[in-house]
C-alpha cells in the first residue's frame, strides 16, 4: 500500500483544527436529525455518497418526527434549516420545512455522507474478506494514511470537510436544525471525544442543549436527534 505524502504533518494539522473549535457553542446551537430511511435500508447494503431518495412511506414517520421536536425539544424562531446535498436528506428536511413553516432549506455539501468508493453499493457482508476493509473498520484513521477507501474519500478528508461545515455554521448567529447521515454525526461526536467530552454528563455539563439517549449512538435510527455521545458505545463508520 501506497503512504499518502505529508500524511502526518495533515494529521497534526487536524487535530489542532478540532482543539480549536467553539463546541459549547455547537452544542447549544446545532440540532442533528438523521435521514429518513431508503430503498437500501436493510438489506446492509452500504449508501455513502450514492444519491437515492427518501421512502416515501417516511413521511409520515418523519412528520410525526418533526412535530414531536418542535413541540418540545426545539423551537423554530431564529433557527435555520440545514440539509446535505444528497436527495435521502433533503427529502427528510422538506418535511421539517413543512412542519416548522420554514421559509427555505440550505444545502450544505460540506455534510454529505462520506464517500466510500468501490465499496459502495455492495453489502457490508461482501467486503468482510477485503483487508482495505478490515484496516478501515479496525482503524480508519491509519487507513486514511493509504487512502482507504479505494477510489473513495479518505477519513481524514471527510473529518476536514465536516469541520469546515460545522465552522461556516458557527458563522451564522442562529440555531441550526442539520438534516445529515450517519458518518456525519459519528464525526461530530468525533470532535468531542478529542476535545476530551466523552460522556452524556459531560456534554450537560457543558451547557448542551443536545436531546441525548446514552446507549443508542450505533447504530444511529433514522430520524433521530442528537445521538452523539454514549458511554458504552465505540466509534464506528460503515451504517449508512
Amino acid at each position: 500500500m501506497k503512504e499518502v505524502l505529508g500524511f502526518e504533518t495533515r494529521l497534526e494539522q487536524l487535530f489542532k483544527n478540532i482543539q480549536e473549535l467553539d463546541l459549547k457553542t455547537v452544542a447549544e446551537r446545532l440540532t442533528l436529525v438523521r435521514h429518513g430511511k431508503t430503498r437500501f435500508d436493510g438489506t446492509g447494503t452500504l449508501k455513502g455518497s450514492i444519491d437515492i431518495p427518501m421512502l416515501s412511506s417516511e413521511r409520515t414517520v418523519i412528520k410525526k418526527q418533526a412535530e414531536a421536536l418542535f413541540g418540545k425539544y426545539c423551537c423554530r424562531d431564529n433557527t435555520v434549516l440545514v440539509s446535505s446535498g444528497l436527495l435521502r436528506a433533503q427529502d427528510t428536511a422538506r418535511v421539517y420545512q413543512e412542519v416548522g413553516g420554514f421559509p427555505e432549506i440550505i444545502i450544505m455539501t460540506d455534510f454529505n455522507e462520506m464517500s466510500f468508493g468501490s465499496w459502495e453499493g455492495k453489502p457490508n457482508q461482501t467486503l468482510q474478506s477485503d483487508n482495505n476493509h478490515k484496516l478501515f473498520m479496525q482503524n480508519p484513521i491509519l487507513a486514511a494514511q493509504y487512502n482507504i477507501p479505494p477510489s473513495g474519500e479518505n477519513f481524514i478528508d471527510f473529518l476536514n470537510r465536516v469541520l469546515r461545515g460545522t465552522n461556516t455554521l458557527l458563522e451564522r448567529d442562529k440555531n441550526i436544525i442539520l438534516i445529515t447521515h450517519s458518518g456525519v454525526i459519528r464525526a461530530l461526536r468525533f470532535f468531542f471525544i478529542s476535545q476530551g467530552v466523552e460522556t452524556t454528563e459531560k456534554l450537560k455539563q457543558a451547557g448542551t442543549n443536545f436531546f441525548l439517549k446514552g446507549g443508542d449512538l450505533i447504530p444511529i435510527p433514522h430520524g433521530s436527534l442528537k445521538f452523539l455521545c454514549s458511554e458504552e458505545e465505540p466509534l464506528q463508520l460503515l451504517q449508512d
